[in-house]
């Protein structure tokens, strides 16, 4: 009966462990998802300006800056 208590308490600690660390990871990666789509949003009606002409406007690049800021 304690060695399958054992068995059972070791089960319980790596199974929590292993679905904590899905949920850690899962976290993280919806996390940096949603950041990518922000920035996204953000950038490429400026960057878009680059396929038009070899350079942007200074004004752009201000835009820019402050965004990155």
């Amino acid at each position: 009966m304690l060695a399958s208590l054992v068995i059972l308490v070791a089960g319980m600690v790596g199974i929590g462990w292993w679905v904590g660390q899905q949920i850690k990871a899962g976290v993280v990666h919806r996390t940096a998802a949603t950041t990518a789509l922000y920035v996204d949003s953000f950038i490429s009606p400026i960057c878009r300006k680059l396929s038009q002409a070899p350079s942007i406007s200074p004004q752009h690049v201000e835009a820019l800056n402050k965004l990155f800021t």
